[in-house]
């Protein structure tokens, strides 16, 4: 009976140590954001807006944002500093994230952390939020920037306790993952959202962010007919990264733009090549024979993007009745 108890108890310790080091190796590894509490005025406080509350209330408005973005970019995580989960082994107290934040130092892989302050003008009691990183004061967006979509800031200092944290979350997007800020207002706003391209296209355009901007740039050039303008940005795109699929994709529909097709064509065989399930591309090529007045190899082509979306079915379709009519 005691060597069974023995091997239970020496299979559950084991199996902690295990878990505990997966957490580790996933705490490490973890690209995120930490939110302290932040510090609030007292009359502020007495009206339920405690620090803990107020950053809360911060890491939502930026969720808000980066919902509204509306982008399949994996979004950066914002969590609270007192919520996050920590383990703790029996055996000497170690602790997970203790120990994760002293290898993360090691390998050089420093965690953000957001720290700030709502203050209180006493002459007319207007508020104002001052947000920093790692110590670092995060700039505020440009001015010509509404705070939020249809709603723009006629002051520096918030009007509202609502406004305060929008204009705050905007400026810890536009410091962070300036690309979704310039996502977000893609739909109502296209100007700020050239402002902001423009601006991460000058801070940092090799980067990530620098990529998906160009790409966006030219598709905003494309809606304003400059093909020549998009192409450019497009091969900019592809230069930066050679396997960057809807920058051929992009690329294959400024062409279009001009008539050349066949050039086009070149761009979407291409997409496949890299990607051989991207439907868009095979819908694209598909259009692009149609317009060639190749309409059996346009739906064959339209077809081979099975499982995509609804108005590929209506390509094919369409195509169809325009291969019978003209048959």
């Amino acid at each position: 009976m005691g060597d069974v108890r023995r091997l239970v108890v020496n299979s559950a310790v084991l199996l902690l140590i295990s878990l505990a080091g997966y957490v580790l190796v996933l705490e490490t590894r973890k690209v995120s954001v930490t939110v302290e509490p932040l510090e609030v005025p007292e009359t502020l406080q007495k009206m339920g807006f405690t620090p803990r509350v107020a950053a809360q209330y911060l890491i939502e408005e930026v969720y808000e944002i980066q919902d509204g973005a509306n982008t399949r970019i994996e979004r950066l995580l914002l969590e609270a500093e007192w919520s996050a989960p920590d383990l703790v082994l029996p055996s000497g107290g170690i602790s997970v994230k203790s120990t994760a934040a002293y290898l993360r130092g090691l390998l050089g892989l420093r965690r953000q952390v957001v720290t700030g302050e709502i203050v209180q003008n006493e002459s007319d009691d207007r508020l104002s939020l001052r947000l920093r990183i790692n110590g670092r004061r995060v700039p505020k967006v440009p001015e010509e920037i509404p705070v939020s979509q249809g709603r723009t800031s006629t002051s520096p200092v918030a009007v509202s306790i609502e406004q305060l944290f929008v204009a705050g979350a905007r400026d810890l997007v536009f410091e962070l993952e300036p690309y979704v800020l310039a996502l977000y207002y893609y739909e109502h706003d296209r100007p700020s959202t050239r402002r902001l391209l423009s601006y991460i296209l000058v801070k940092d355009p090799g980067s990530d962010d620098g990529l998906r901007a160009s790409n966006l740039q030219g598709v905003l050039y494309h809606h304003d007919d400059r093909f020549d303008d998009a192409i450019e940005m497009y091969e900019k795109v592809v230069e930066l990264d050679p396997e960057y699929v809807s920058g051929y994709i992009n690329w294959g529909l400024a062409l279009e733009g001009k008539g050349e097709y066949d050039a086009a064509i070149e761009k979407y065989r291409r997409a496949t090549d890299l990607d051989p399930e991207k439907a868009a591309a095979y819908h694209s090529w598909g259009l692009a024979l149609y317009r060639k007045g190749e309409y059996d190899p346009a739906i064959e082509k339209v077809q081979k993007g099975h499982g995509a979306r609804s108005r590929i079915r209506e390509c094919v379709q369409q195509l169809g009745q325009r291969s019978v009519s003209e048959g």
